[in-house]
Formats: C-alpha cells, sequence, structure tokens
C-alpha cells in the first residue's frame, strides 16, 4: 500500500514538473516574442524614417528573437505558437528585403534583398498564409527583373509571378490573379521591349477575362516591332514603320519562322525577337 502510494506520488510531482517546465517554456517563448515584437516596431519606425541600414539591423535582431521562440514553439510542438512565430519571421525577413533593396538603400543589393523575400515567403508558405506568400513572391519577383537589377533574369521573373498568379488563384482572388499575369507578361516579353507574341498575347488575355485593365491596354497597343522596335498596332502582320514581319514567331530579319523557343534563326542567324 505504502508504495502504491509512493508510486502515485511520483507520479504526480513528475506531472506538475511537466506542466511547470511547459509553463517555464510559454513564459520564454512569450518573452522571445514579445522582444521580436519591440525590435520589429523599431525597425518599422527607422523604415518610415528613411534609415534603411538602421532599420535592417534593427529587423535582424528581431529576427534573431523569433527564431529563438521558434525552436522553442517547435519543441513544445505548440501549432498555435509555431504558426503566430512563423508568420512574424515572414514580416521581419520581408522589412529585411525592403531595407535591402539598392532603390531604397545605396549600401543594399538586389541579391540579398530576394533572398530575404524568398525566406519570407517560404515562413509564409508554411502555414498557407497564401495573401502574404503571394505578397512576398510578388517582392521577390521584382527583384529578379533586369530592368530593376542589372544582374536579374526575365525567366526567372517570369517563373515569380507565374508562381504569385497560381497562389492568388488558390484563393480566388481575381484581381490579384490577373495583376500577376500580367506582370508575367511583362517578363515574356523583356519589359515590354519584344514583340508581342503568342505566350505573352495568352497570358493579357487571360489577365483581361480576369478584369486587369492594364492589360486590356497593351493589347489595344500591340507590342514592338523586332526590327526597328516601333510600336506595333494591334494584330499587324507588318510594321508600319518598316515593313518587317510582326507575326509572332517570325524572325525580324529575314521573315522566316522561328521554331518555339529558338533565341537564333535556323535560316539568317539573326538573334530572335
Amino acid at each position: 500500500m505504502v508504495r502504491l502510494e509512493r508510486t502515485a506520488a511520483v507520479r504526480a510531482a513528475s506531472a506538475l514538473l511537466v506542466v511547470w517546465t511547459a509553463g517555464c517554456s510559454s513564459m520564454e517563448h512569450q518573452r522571445l516574442c514579445d522582444e521580436g515584437l519591440a525590435l520589429e516596431e523599431q525597425a518599422l519606425r527607422a523604415e518610415q524614417a528613411g534609415q534603411p541600414s538602421e532599420a535592417l539591423a534593427r529587423f535582424r535582431a528581431g529576427e534573431a528573437k523569433f527564431r529563438e521562440a521558434l525552436a522553442l514553439a517547435e519543441a513544445d510542438r505548440n501549432a498555435t505558437t509555431l504558426r503566430y512565430t512563423r508568420m512574424k519571421l515572414a514580416h521581419v525577413l520581408a522589412g529585411q528585403g525592403r531595407a535591402q533593396e539598392p532603390s531604397a538603400n545605396p549600401a543594399g543589393s538586389w541579391r540579398d534583398a530576394r533572398a530575404a523575400y524568398a525566406a519570407a515567403a517560404e515562413f509564409a508558405g508554411a502555414d498557407r498564409f497564401l495573401k502574404l506568400t503571394r505578397q512576398y513572391t510578388l517582392a521577390e519577383a521584382a527583384c529578379a527583373r533586369p530592368d530593376r537589377n542589372p544582374a536579374g533574369s526575365w525567366p526567372d521573373a517570369a517563373a515569380l509571378y507565374a508562381r504569385a498568379a497560381d497562389l492568388a488563384a488558390r484563393y480566388d482572388d481575381d484581381e490579384g490573379q490577373g495583376e500577376a499575369l500580367r506582370l508575367q507578361a511583362s517578363c515574356v516579353l523583356e519589359g515590354r521591349r519584344a514583340p508581342l507574341n503568342a505566350e505573352a498575347q495568352a497570358l493579357l488575355e487571360q489577365a483581361r477575362r480576369l478584369g486587369d485593365a492594364l492589360a486590356e491596354e497593351w493589347l489595344e497597343e500591340g507590342g514592338a516591332c523586332g526590327q526597328c522596335q516601333a510600336r506595333l498596332p494591334a494584330g499587324a502582320k507588318f510594321c508600319p514603320q518598316c515593313g518587317a514581319n510582326a507575326a509572332p514567331g517570325a524572325c525580324g530579319s529575314c521573315e522566316a519562322a522561328l521554331e518555339p523557343g529558338a533565341k537564333f534563326c535556323s535560316s539568317c542567324g539573326a538573334r530572335a525577337p
């Protein structure tokens, strides 16, 4: 009987220890999150004051606090605190992205800004915060555009805009999906410097059906001539300025048909538009 009572007492003490430990872990998580929030607020104030380097330092310090809090939440396997902490990490990482864009911070870099936005999108996506994930994916895509980032890539940016369009479709955001499709088309056209082709036209028509007014304007304006870069009227078969074949998939030099995806004309060797 005594042994049973002692066993029961040990079990009760063990249970109390578990509860106490969990409580301590929860309190430590709350403390770290409070410190992270304070640092995030300081970063936002610095950002508003036009101090990107100070904002970046504060966002990074906040990230460190939230990462510590995330480790505790993962150890506790608490779904609610995990979700909250990952969301806050996404916020401060996106703040780092803004603070590292060279357009805002001469000491920043497009590569680092893009990496920060990509990390923010990953944390937001882990808990299916689809709107946030789309927002940060759009920001990453903007950092990949060669008309902003000289080391960027039009195909990379187009792929990210396609991902943003898919995210918008998943939560029935027609406006957001149309915008992302239009931006994807702009990358297919290399910042609208290339002639309107079948791929870009299909994207713009889809964006127009979703209500994107700019996509409709672009379709009405047509593309640009691959030979002289003059603006082409919608549906034009030949350039009104130089007479070059304006049909999608045609070489701007010899007017031969181009293979899909070709970078050079197989007939004359000219670079494909």
